[in-house]
């Protein structure tokens, strides 16, 4: 399925979210693994849809549930300067990895924006330090643990709308 064919603004139910790749940071707390936005600071639930939060009183804004639309996107924010700067202040692991997104959803270029959205699946993490966590929140969340490099679709994963470009 081609990007083109849905840029702009659809309303998706959960049997057929679109998959999107992000990344979030791993919060423990006493044995608890959680997910959480890097940018926003918010919780994503376990097993359950997390909802975005919205108090902005414009009829246009920009909150929701972010994703890229590609794997390398999402894997190719821990090189930039600005993660590695945002890094060094929030110490805690970060997980790359899938996310099914559904509700009220904006399909832009390179990923979407929705109101509704679940982790499908995290990567098996490059940096040796950051095993335990990241697989302690994919147990934790129900979740596959899988190789990002192998050739293997989301959709294999979970079911979805699987968006090439």
């Amino acid at each position: 399925m081609n990007l083109g064919d849905h840029l702009g603004h659809e309303h998706r139910d959960g049997s057929d979210p679109f998959i999107g790749y992000r990344a979030w940071m791993v919060r423990i707390k006493h044995g608890d693994a959680t997910l959480v936005s890097l940018v926003m600071n918010a919780a994503w639930l376990k097993g359950l849809p997390t909802l975005a939060e919205c108090n902005c009183p414009l009829l246009t804004h920009s909150c929701g549930l972010y994703a890229w639309n590609a794997t390398f996107q999402a894997l190719a924010i821990m090189g930039t300067t600005t993660f590695q700067q945002w890094r060094a202040i929030n110490a805690g692991p970060i997980a790359v990895g899938e996310a099914r997104l559904w509700g009220d959803v904006d399909v832009h270029e390179y990923g979407f924006r929705a109101t509704i959205g679940q982790p499908s699946a995290l990567y098996v993490p490059r940096l040796e330090r950051d095993n335990v966590a990241i697989e302690l929140a994919a147990h934790q969340y129900g979740i596959p643990l899988v190789d990002p490099w192998k050739a293997r679709s989301s959709v294999d994963i979970v079911k979805g709308t699987h968006v090439a470009f």
